[in-house]
């Protein structure tokens, strides 16, 4: 895509910026931090900078929709292209007055740019194109916190494995699948430090498959990074803010609430070891009663003796690749192809993209 003809352009090493004139300030802003941005963030991953990035900055919701290579949500804030190397904004003037700063959105668009081209048009991993893009950006607002603290308050955080395989259709899952994937990656860079990134990056780009690329970067197994992780979110006290928010800090409500909600949590955990405890002797006594009896043990039945739905064995995920995109209102929009027709279609006809939240 062009530059319409009457648009202000301004040139660089690593990007180009247009906008509409009466833009002029955002488009001169956006020119001068995109140009920092870039080398920044790529050294940051372990990235090359890549194609010249074309930067577009629309004056309206119309123009955002009609200049894009293909159709975007209707509810995405900026979009990426990164075979394209080219990303869309709104103009401050058509955002919301509460809406991030265009620099911050510019910086998360540039890392999925970046992410995206080096890996060649392989779909990138959900889970690390957006960790990545909103570590990088700096968006671990209070509003992740909260998405996560809602999961912990009701046993439903996702594991490591449950990312990997891809995010949830459902949009709250899907919505927790996405601030925890910010939380990962933080996680990662904070205990194995910034190069662990950049070596997961590196591997899983390469075509290596997850647990691989996970002892490489981390020097630990999936599952050992996955229970270091689940522990340090599950000790956290991010869960309380969501038990006694809304002004009940001090509250008797709030302590009541408290106290109510650990009764439950003890409660569960009784009810569990009891059912484990009733398992056993059960088991005992019917070893017992075989023994007694002199009747040999029978073996255990073939799966398909006696079919029920859901009993049968689920199929592995695909090592580092998504499933498709999660549905709900998120704010911001990513594709992973580039068509020459400027359309979004897999196999199926429907659109292959990821989204941001």
């Amino acid at each position: 895509m062009e530059f319409p003809e009457h648009w202000l352009v301004e040139r660089g090493l690593y990007t180009t910026v247009g906008g509409d004139p009466g833009d002029r300030a955002a488009v001169k802003r956006l020119a001068l931090h995109a140009e920092q941005a870039v080398p920044r963030i790529a050294e940051q991953l372990g990235l090359p900078t890549g194609r010249h990035v074309r930067i577009f900055l629309t004056h309206s919701a119309a123009q955002f929709q009609q200049l894009q290579p293909g159709r975007p949500e209707a509810w995405a804030d900026a979009t990426a292209w990164p075979l394209r190397a080219e990303i869309y904004l709104r103009a401050p003037r058509v955002r919301a007055g509460t809406a991030r700063p265009l620099e911050q959105v510019l910086d998360h668009e540039i890392t999925h740019v970046l992410v995206g081209q080096r890996f060649h048009g392989a779909q990138v991993p959900r889970w690390l194109h957006e960790g990545l893009a909103q570590v990088v950006a700096k968006e671990y607002s209070a509003e992740t916190t909260s998405a996560i603290s809602r999961g912990m308050l009701g046993d439903n955080l996702l594991s490591l494995d449950d990312l990997v395989a891809g995010f949830p259709h459902d949009p709250l899952r899907a919505h927790l699948a996405y601030a925890q994937s910010a939380d990962l990656v933080a996680f990662i860079r904070n205990t194995y430090g910034e190069e662990s990134l950049r070596v997961l990056v590196r591997e899983l780009a390469g075509g290596r498959p997850v647990r691989a690329a996970f002892r490489e970067a981390t020097g630990e197994g999936l599952d050992e990074v996955d229970q270091a992780w689940r522990s340090r979110l599950e000790s956290s006290k991010l869960w309380f803010p969501s038990l006694v928010g809304d002004g009940a800090w001090w509250g008797l409500g709030g302590v009541l609430l408290l106290l109510g909600y650990l009764r439950v949590r003890r409660r569960n955990r009784e009810r569990r070891a009891a059912l484990e405890r009733e398992d056993a002797l059960q088991r005992r006594l019917e070893e017992a009663w075989l023994r007694e009896q002199r009747v040999p043990e029978l073996p255990p039945e073939p799966p398909w003796a006696h079919p029920v739905a859901g009993d049968w064995p689920s199929r592995d995920p695909r090592d580092g690749w998504s499933a498709g995109p999660p549905q709900g209102p998120l704010r911001g929009w990513i594709s992973d192809e580039d068509l020459e027709d400027g359309l979004l279609a897999d196999e199926e006809g429907d659109p292959l993209s990821t989204r941001r939240d």
